[in-house]
């Protein structure tokens, strides 16, 4: 009877079950289905046309600064700017040339090649090179007669603003094949022959030679010679023109001889004057003519002889001397300078001479040069 009971009672459930299933399906109703249609083709992007929006990259975005353009400018370079041309002859000519480019990019244009002196005269072919281009300056260089080390300079003058004046050297160490002494002659006005010494002249290398020319400063030395005479060794006895000597005090004696390695050479001559003064220019900065400037000066003897000062007088009027003072062989001299009044506000500048005439000699001159002080412009009103 149980058994009954359970069959039932699961048959009853079974059923239910089914009955709950078969009303859910009946609620679900069926979609329509949509007509099947083909969807459009996208268009396909070239990787190198794809737009900047559709690239990614990795990291922040950089942007590339447009850079300025170059300036053009020309630019000179010397490789060597100092020639050597070690040991020379005297009185010799000798050629060289300095390279340059223009390492610029912009046209060098070369104003003119400056020479410091006539010995060395500088060529140039043309004045303008383009970018890249190169050049040559041809010196010729002719050396001094006297013996040791010599440097010249020349420059490049161009529109290359950072080296608008460029420097050349030129440099030698002149030899002689002859020797002499003394090498220079300290005269005296009042010594016999003005104390002149023999002048010696000897071959270094056993040459034999000849004196072919004597010659001094206005002629105030000669020395007797023969230039149909050859040998190893001359030696001279000057004689001096005391009258002349006391006008031209300094100078030079020039030998030409024939020897092939050394033409010429040359020994300078100075002489002490009987008198001087020390001190012969006084310089005022800043002048006033309201306010004197008194100065020292020394007239001298240079041979112990007595000064005797017969005038004194101004050129100017600006200069006198307020004292004389004799001390052994000198005379201080106290100088007084007044400056003019500056009438020209545009001239800032006065200059006056002192002229000592002293017995049985020539003039002593004390010299005066003055500047005014600058006037401040005045300053502009708001």
């Amino acid at each position: 009877m149980k058994l009954i009971r359970t069959i039932l009672l699961v048959a009853a459930v079974v059923w239910l079950l089914n009955l709950q299933s078969g009303c859910q399906e009946a609620q679900k109703v069926p979609e329509p289905r949509q007509a099947l249609t083909a969807a459009p083709e996208r268009p396909k992007i070239a990787k190198d046309k794809e737009p900047e929006a559709a690239r990614t990259t990795e990291g922040p975005v950089q942007i590339q600064a447009k850079r300025p353009k170059k300036k053009k400018v020309p630019r000179i370079k010397v490789d060597f700017p100092v020639h050597n041309f070690g040991k020379v002859g005297p009185n010799k000519q000798y050629s060289c040339g300095f390279k340059f480019k223009n390492i610029g990019n912009d046209t060098l244009k070369i104003k003119r090649i400056q020479s410091t002196c006539g010995c060395t005269v500088p060529q140039l072919k043309k004045k303008t090179y383009a970018p890249g281009e190169s050049g040559t300056v041809n010196v010729t260089f002719r050396t001094p007669t006297r013996e040791g080390k010599t440097s010249k300079r020349l420059y490049i003058l161009s529109n290359d603003k950072k080296k608008a004046k460029f420097g050349l050297t030129v440099k030698a160490t002149v030899e002689l094949k002859i020797d002499f002494k003394p090498k220079s002659l300290n005269l005296s006005l009042k010594a016999e022959n003005a104390d002149i010494k023999p002048i010696t002249i000897k071959s270094k290398d056993g040459q034999a030679f000849a004196i072919k020319g004597f010659a001094s400063s206005r002629n105030v030395i000669t020395a007797d010679f023969d230039p149909k005479v050859e040998a190893t060794e001359f030696v001279l006895e000057p004689k001096i023109d005391i009258e002349k000597l006391k006008k031209n005090l300094r100078g030079n004696i020039r030998i030409d001889v024939t020897h092939p390695q050394s033409s010429q050479i040359n020994i300078p001559f100075s002489t002490l004057p009987l008198f001087e003064v020390s001190g012969p220019r006084i310089v005022i900065q800043n002048a006033d003519p309201k306010k004197p400037v008194i100065k020292n000066i020394w007239a001298k003897s240079n041979y112990d002889d007595e000064i005797e000062i017969e005038s004194i007088s101004s050129l100017n009027g600006h200069m006198k001397v307020l004292s004389q003072q004799r001390e052994d062989n000198s005379v201080k001299l106290e100088v007084q300078v007044t400056p003019p009044p500056q009438t020209d506000k545009t001239k800032r500048y006065f200059r006056d001479e002192l002229k000592i005439k002293v017995k049985d000699s020539d003039d002593l001159t004390i010299r005066c040069n003055g500047w005014y002080p600058r006037k401040k412009a005045a300053k502009k009103s708001k």
